[in-house]
């Protein structure tokens, strides 16, 4: 799509749960300051996920500077 930002693949994240093994597949994109949102789900700008109270394999993403 023309002007759309560009989707980022990261590497496939594991995390080993007690009986299964979970893969997540991330994506990430950078937008423009004063992009319009999706109405659906909860947006975040920067650190302001610290304070979340999220799953280990997130926060594991999160952690690691891009």
């Amino acid at each position: 799509q023309a002007g759309a930002p560009a989707a980022r693949q990261h590497a496939p994240i594991r995390h080993a749960l007690t009986h299964r093994e979970l893969e997540l597949h991330v994506v990430s994109v950078r937008l423009r300051r004063g992009t319009a949102l999706p109405q659906d789900g909860t947006w975040f700008e920067g650190a302001a996920w610290r304070v979340l109270a999220l799953p280990a394999p997130v926060r594991k993403f999160l952690e690691v500077p891009r």
